[in-house]
């Protein structure tokens, strides 16, 4: 008869591994959120534009914030399907958006200082979530 382990105890032999479970989708809270706030800012941008054209705006004025609605949203959803090239995407537009922040903020304006806030929230949560957007 040969010696068997106890019945508590794994054998030798086998590679045990304590499974670990996995979040839905595979997204982090943080990624969502940076595609949400992208996705807000971009719907903000184009109804922005929409009110630029509606008290006579310039037509360069319209066509910038209306341009950059529709990228954020692309990018958008980009981050939220965690496409790599949204990631760099995601970061380039918040990059875009501080420095309109930072104008608005020049010129008095009280939003300004949310969207400072929102768009750093999207630089720190595409920067600490690299390992999200890798393949394989």
């Amino acid at each position: 008869m040969s010696a068997q382990p106890p019945p508590d105890e794994p054998p030798d032999d086998v590679d045990f591994v304590i499974p670990t479970p996995r979040t839905a989708g595979g997204r982090s809270q943080a990624v969502s959120g940076a595609a949400g706030a992208l996705a807000i800012a971009g719907l903000f941008s184009l109804a922005g534009a929409v009110l630029i054209g509606g008290v006579g705006g310039s037509g360069a004025q319209v066509g910038i914030a209306g341009a950059f609605g529709v990228v954020q949203l692309i990018v958008a959803v980009l981050v939220f399907r965690q496409v790599p090239v949204g990631r760099t995407g995601g970061l380039g537009i918040a990059a875009v958006g501080i420095v309109f922040g930072l104008v608005r903020l020049r010129d008095g304006s009280a939003n300004a200082v949310l969207a400072l806030a929102a768009y750093g929230f999207v630089i720190w949560a595409l920067a600490s979530s690299g390992a999200a957007f890798r393949r394989g």
